[in-house]
């Protein structure tokens, strides 16, 4: 299988990307670091002639992406976890309040809640 076309892409849009990015430190920084331009260039040149020597850039840039994504994913969710569901926990301890019901009542005799019914009406007109 050919990666020609997907090479070509990574080639160019990481390319361009470096020499945005030089340009930027060029005009907002006033810096004149050679590495990113001569980065960009050298992708480009790549992309445009010989897009199978960059497949194994491409590769490596893939799961470099992934661990990130893994990474901040597992920041993320932790974050959230901790700023939004361990405070709304404490507020329901605190005033002795469940969310749901959990524990054993002798006297029920089942624990089934039944759904509302609806008319067929409502059906064809949700909205």
């Amino acid at each position: 299988m050919t990666n020609k076309p997907i090479n070509r892409k990574f080639g160019l849009v990481t390319g361009i990307a470096c020499l945005i990015f030089n340009i930027c430190l060029a005009v907002f920084k006033h810096s004149t670091n050679m590495l990113p331009g001569a980065t960009g260039l050298i992708l480009l040149l790549a992309a445009l002639t010989v897009p199978d020597f960059l497949n194994p850039i491409r590769i490596v840039w893939n799961k470099i992406g992934e661990i990130l994504g893994l990474l901040n994913t597992t920041i993320i969710l932790s974050i959230m976890f901790f700023l939004i569901i361990t405070p709304i926990s404490i507020l329901l301890r605190l005033f002795k309040k469940r969310a749901i019901e959990t524990e054993w009542q002798e006297q029920k005799i089942s624990y089934w809640q039944p759904s509302e019914q609806y008319e067929k009406g409502s059906y064809k007109q949700q909205f």
